[in-house]
This record gives structure tokens, sequence and C-alpha cells, in this order.
């Protein structure tokens, strides 16, 4: 960093701070969105399983398999559910549903437990968000009600925040270049002013009636004015030594007039 300029130090700086944090905005917002799309789908699975469940009740009660399935036939119209199991009090599998193979299959989705006394979330498959409760009714657990709910609206939504991130970082970080640039010309041009004009006073005959531009409020302008009250100073005191050589000389002269004088007599 030494080895760079100011200008590209202030563009560096602008440019990378603005970089890091679009990036760290846009993990947050995708990171937000993907969790309220999970808690989205738990309330649908949960509400699911409330209806059906209670829909299925009286099935469980009289082994009523053909019933059953017929409600878990209506699950086809949703394209989130993967795939759905009630199992009977015994904990086995009593009627089914899987996506694509209906009602028909000759046995429960491979996804689903073989088989399942007490309710369940699972959050952690990357395909498919899973959850089971308890089939309730007059205060009597009848069953369990077990469902596979699809991630493909997570991976979905996924996919555009991060495009929509990737596009607000590049947008961004544009701007942010031409915003840091515009300001190191700001900053710079007094400097690279400063620095000439020192060159020009340190060049050839060191002319200290020279001055540096002070106009302005901002810090440049201070340095320069404070720098041109010394330079000032350091005129005057150099100018008087001048006087001061040239009396002396002056007067050596007369004394140097006067001797010669006496020794003529």
């Amino acid at each position: 960093m030494k080895s760079l300029s100011l200008k590209w130090k202030v563009l560096l700086g602008v440019t990378l701070t603005s970089m890091v944090a679009v990036i760290v905005a846009s993990v947050v917002s995708v990171a937000t969105q993907i969790q309220h799309i999970e808690k989205e789908l738990e309330r649908f699975a949960h509400t699911l399983d409330m209806v059906i469940g209670g829909s299925v009740a009286g099935a469980l009660s009289f082994d009523d398999r053909d019933t059953a399935r017929d409600i878990l036939a209506s699950l086809k119209k949703s394209e989130r559910i993967n795939a759905a199991v009630i199992y009977a009090k015994n904990g086995k599998p009593f009627a089914w549903y899987e996506k694509g193979k209906g009602t028909d299959a000759k046995a429960a989705a491979t996804s689903a437990p073989r088989q399942l006394t007490a309710g369940m979330i699972d959050h952690d498959n990357p395909l498919e968000f899973r959850m089971a409760e308890a089939i309730v009714a007059d205060g009597e657990t009848l069953g369990h009600i077990y469902l596979a709910v699809s991630r493909d609206e997570v991976a979905i939504a996924e996919q555009e925040a991060l495009q929509a991130a990737f596009w607000s970082v590049l947008v961004i970080s544009v701007f942010a270049a031409i915003v840091s640039l515009f300001i190191s010309r700001l900053i710079v041009r007094p400097v690279v002013g400063v620095s000439l004009a020192l060159r020009d006073m340190s060049d050839g005959s060191g002319d200290l009636t020279l001055r540096l531009p002070d106009d302005g409020k901002d810090e440049i302008a201070v340095l320069c004015r404070n720098f041109n009250m010394f330079i000032e100073r350091l005129h005057g005191t150099i100018s008087g030594f001048s006087d001061n050589a040239m009396e002396l000389d002056h007067h050596a002269g007369e004394v140097t007039k006067l001797a010669s004088d006496t020794e003529r007599g």
C-alpha cells in the first residue's frame, strides 16, 4: 500500500469498503429471505397436518384405508407436497401418497420413516422439509401424519436472491469507483498543486517570494497558509541578514578608507 499513490489509495479504499458493505447486506438479505420461506413452509406443513389429520381421524378409528387414501389423493393438487404418510397407532404406515405415483404406490415413499410414534421436524434435508405431528381426537392419539414438502421454492428464491446480490454488488462497485475517482481528484489535485509549488521553490535560485495557493477552508488550504507564514518569517529573517551584511560591508569600506587616509597622513 505504501507504493500506491494517494489517488489509488482513496479509489481502492472507497470501492472496497462499498463492495464489502453491499456483500454483507446482500448475504443478510438472502439469509433473511430464505429464513422467511422456511418458516412459511413450516406453517404450510403444520396447517396441512392439522387439516388432513382431522379428516383421517375417523378413518383411523374405523380402520378405513380407502377413505384415508381418498383424502391423501387430494394432495396431488399441491406441487409443494412430495410425500405424505398416515401412520396408525402402532407406528406403522396406514396410507400414503407420493408425488407422481399418487396413492397407488405399493409402499410409502423411501424418504418417510418406516415407523413413526412421535412428532418430528427436519430442516436438514436440502431437497425437502419434513414434518410429522400426532393425530389426536377426543384427547386420544390415533396415529401420526408425515409430510415431505419440496424445497424448490427455497432453491429458486436463493438463486434469484444471489443473482440480484451479484448485480447489486457489480452496480454499486462501479458507482463507488466513479464516486471515489471524483473524490480522489478533489483530494489529490490540491496536493499535486502544493507539490509542484514546493518543487518550484526548491529548484533554481530558491525564490522565497513564491507562495503556495491557500484558497479554501480545507486542511490543505490551512497547511498552505501555515507554510506561507513560515516562509514569510524566513524571508524576513534572511532579508534582515542581507541588510545587516550590506551595512557591515559599507562600514568596513569606510574603515578601510579611513585607515588608508591615516597611513598617508
